[in-house]
């Protein structure tokens, strides 16, 4: 009876089975009433107690029937009879454990297998070893149902953010797992769904569907912004209804959908007008009148007349009507450049350098707006500040492309037959290079405007044939230089010559000049003049440029209907850095041209200062620099001067002088003519 009590006193712990188990073996422990069963019959309480607490914990330790120790701390005798009972129940517990581990390994569950292992390695350690293979194989399940369970996680991480990459990478990771408990470390590139356990194939499938939906959804998303860049009628519409009937097309898309219902709008509305002018003459006057006064009335027409040249074609308009748009287009774009200024002046402010801020610099300039800032003139007034305003400022922040689409419309001009220059002024290090030329994956302007130049080609190429060609020249100290055949045995017998024909254009006789067929044909040319280049490290900048770069690409265009000729130019101009010889510690060939430098830079100063007083005499003849852009400087040219600046304190004196530099030659005004062959 009290050792019945015994184990149901402990029923609340163990299993039903468990408790019988435990009661059998009691018994035995006890034996026969008044037998000491061959010296077992000893003090039984603690060994009872011994024996419940192994079960509790789902094993039986190996000597669980040791005596206790005995009293005073020796070593008790171990017990000379286990009973043929406890061997069953040994038996039993082995048997039990390896079906335990087996179904385990078929549920594929990693709760169940962490326990079932944990249940089979105490029983190896209470004498009821499972057969070591069962074992191994169960512990590569339970490694390879946690990397599933992990997969199963990122599976529905992915499908909740409805994020493309994380759902793509969240299915590989699926279908890179164990091909079940056989497959033993070996991974498989490509496991089959068959392979899958049932969760981690339900969240593959889940995963697919929204995968395939959010892959649905991007590309009408794209579909819409396409039929915006292009603004057709047909294209929008057909867009804008893909996307309605999208389920839950999210805030961008509905933010994207009003912007596209916008535009369909506003091109509906020009068809309408188009379609009146078409049928009128009185009608198309009106609709080709503009303001000219206004920046704004230009800049309107000019989309306008933009958005009308597709609609002319798909209502099938007269080639008159289409050639009376793009000139009425041609004149508002020149228009326009010509009202922000025959020389505008950009200023770019480069981020503190790293060496910079280490050595405790502060920045000078503070941001007003998108056309001035502000320059604290002296460190110790800090509330004195100067304003300087420019036609633009680009802030630390902006990026290559930001700079470049200030630019781009000078590059139009050029296609339609006028002189274009764009030059980078300002003290070494402080970003002109990288403004011009840019590393690779970040180029500058001069590989942009390749590239806009052959992207404009391209669109008129049914009207148009084009020649472009391009010559690459390098003003080190007093030597004009030929980048395209430097280092040739031709460059030693080459002469070059400035000249500047009747209309005021300056060519270099001599130079090597040649003709690219593409973006890529001129990206080539660009950088083996650019690696010719002389450059040299100083104190101030670790590749300082030595010598002023000048690319000049030519396009020439005729319209083969009417066999009219233009023949534009650009000029790109990569001016080398002033610099102090105090702080740029030059010396030998370094000092001397650092010396030729400053010289071709004080008369271009000079240049800039007589034209801005309305001299009767500007100085061009004083350097072959000024030769060279005396055609960008109060010639014929549209001309943009990109102004670089340092912001840190210890180039405050340089900045000053930049920024009053460039605030003078904001004053030139030049004659800007179109260019016909």
């Amino acid at each position: 009876r009290k050792l019945m009590a015994t184990v149901v006193s402990a029923s609340a712990v163990l299993a039903e089975d468990d408790a019988f188990a435990v009661l059998g073996e009691l018994l035995d422990l006890a034996g026969p009433r008044g037998d000491s069963h061959g010296g077992c019959g000893q003090d039984l309480g603690p060994r009872m107690s011994q024996l419940l607490a192994r079960h509790v914990t789902g094993g039986l330790a190996e000597g669980a029937l040791e005596a206790p120790p005995a009293p005073g701390g020796g070593a008790a005798p171990r017990a000379a009879c286990p009973s043929r009972q406890t061997a069953e129940k040994l038996e039993d517990d082995k048997t039990r454990l390896v079906r335990r581990l087996r179904e385990a390994i078929r549920d594929w569950d990693p709760a169940r297998l962490a326990s079932a292992v944990l249940a089979a390695e105490r029983g190896a350690e209470a004498g009821a070893g499972v057969p070591a293979e069962v074992l191994e194989k169960a512990q590569r399940a339970l490694r390879g149902a946690k990397r599933d369970q992990a997969a199963t996680d990122m599976l529905a991480l992915a499908v909740q953010k409805r994020d493309v990459k994380g759902l793509r990478d969240a299915l590989a990771k699926a279908r890179r797992g164990p091909a079940g408990a056989a497959a033993g470390p070996k991974r498989l590139a490509n496991r089959p769904d068959a392979k899958m356990p049932p969760r981690l194939k339900a969240a593959v499938e889940e995963a697919r569907r929204v995968l395939e939906a959010e892959l649905h959804k991007a590309a009408v998303l794209e579909d819409v912004q396409g039929a915006i860049d292009v603004k057709d009628i047909d294209a929008l519409r057909g867009a804008i209804a893909a996307a309605r009937g999208l389920d839950g097309p999210g805030p961008s898309m509905e933010e994207l959908l009003a912007q596209a219902q916008l535009i369909l709008d506003e091109q509906v509305s020009l068809m309408e007008s188009v379609k009146i002018a078409l049928g009128d003459q009185e009608a198309f006057d009106r609709f080709l009148a503009v303001d000219a006064a206004s920046v704004e009335a230009l800049q309107a027409a000019k989309a306008r007349f933009g958005s009308t040249l597709p609609l002319l074609v798909k209502l099938r308009a007269p080639p008159i009507a289409r050639s009376r748009i793009e000139a009425a287009r041609k004149v508002v774009h020149n228009m326009l450049q010509d009202l922000k200024g025959s020389i505008r002046v950009v200023c770019r402010v480069r981020p503190l350098s790293t060496q910079e801020a280490q050595q405790g610099d502060a920045e000078v300039f503070e941001y007003v707006d998108s056309m001035t800032l502000k320059l604290r003139p002296n460190p110790k007034w800090p509330s004195r500040w100067e304003e300087y305003t420019f036609d633009s400022v680009f802030f630390p922040d902006s990026t290559q492309e930001n700079v470049f689409q200030d630019t781009r419309d000078l590059v139009q001009s050029a296609i339609d037959g006028y002189n274009v220059a764009i030059f980078a002024y300002g003290q070494t290090g402080s970003g002109k290079t990288y403004t011009m030329l840019g590393p690779p994956g970040d180029e500058g302007i001069t590989p942009r405007v390749s590239t806009e130049i052959f992207a404009l080609i391209d669109r008129r190429a049914a009207r148009y044939d084009c020649t472009v060609t391009a010559s690459l020249l390098e003003l080190y100290s007093a030597d004009l230089v030929d980048l395209l055949s430097k280092g040739t045995s031709a460059a030693k017998r080459q002469t070059l010559k400035i000249r500047a024909d009747k209309t005021g254009v300056v060519q270099v006789e001599g130079a090597t000049v040649e003709e690219c067929k593409d973006a890529a044909a001129m990206e080539d040319v660009l950088d083996r003049g650019a690696r010719a280049r002389a450059v040299a490290a100083t104190m101030t900048n670790s590749a300082s440029s030595r010598s002023h770069l000048i690319a000049t690409i030519n396009i020439d265009s005729v319209n083969t209907c009417t066999q009219e000729r233009h023949r534009g130019k650009v000029m790109l101009v990569d001016l080398a850095g002033s610099e102090r010889l105090k702080r740029s510690l030059s010396v030998g060939t370094e000092q001397r041209e650092s010396i030729g430098i400053n010289r071709s830079l004080t008369a271009l100063g000079d240049v800039i200062e007589a034209l801005t007083k309305g001299a009767s005499v500007v100085p061009y003849r004083n350097h072959k620099l000024t030769e060279l852009m005396q055609d960008v400087l109060g010639g014929s040219a549209k001309t943009l001067m990109c102004v670089t600046c340092s912001p840190a304190s210890s180039n405050l004196g340089e900045t000053i002088q930049t920024l009053r530099y460039a605030t003078r030659a904001k004053k030139i005004t030049n004659s800007v003519k179109r260019m016909d062959a």
